[in-house]
């Protein structure tokens, strides 16, 4: 076996930083991605809702407008992320639903969703984000964006 260097140590910085390099550039399994939305959203939202569904769990991502919740995303155990437009249209003006579509609309995987503010519409975490860590990175941006409109500063 060989030595391990001492704690603290230049080598054992560089080892460790050999094996998260490592570490980074192995393909995510899905989990890893609910892990990733969840602990991100635990930090970035005003209020992380739980659901215990009878077949299946989620949370849903939620911002404060004048006390009340604006529900953004939702994401299911079974691998869907709902986008809750139809929840957030009587909430919002209109303006800000189309920039948030529009920045939406960039990301592949995403081309897809109407222009409809009335509708729930749905993609699957596994064919959004894995591998595309940027659509990963532009949707966060675009739900960050999001709560910049609904709590403007100054």
């Amino acid at each position: 076996m060989p030595d391990r260097p001492t704690p603290g140590s230049p080598q054992d910085w560089l080892a460790r930083a050999k094996s998260d390099l490592t570490f980074v550039l192995l393909p995510l399994p899905v989990g890893a991605f609910y892990e990733d939305l969840c602990s991100w959203a635990e930090g970035q939202s005003d209020d992380l809702a739980w659901g215990t569904g009878r077949e299946r769990g989620s949370f849903s991502f939620h911002y404060h407008q004048d006390g009340k919740p604006v529900s953004v995303f939702s994401v299911l155990t079974d691998g869907e992320l709902w986008l809750n437009l139809n929840s957030m249209a009587p909430k919002l003006p209109l303006e800000v639903l189309q920039e948030f579509h529009r920045a939406l609309h960039e990301i592949p995987g995403f081309a897809h969703i109407p222009a409809d503010f009335g509708e729930w519409p749905v993609v699957r975490v596994g064919r959004v984000f894995v591998n595309q860590p940027e659509a990963l990175a532009a949707f966060k941006s675009a739900v960050v964006q999001l709560g910049k409109r609904i709590h403007p500063v100054g």
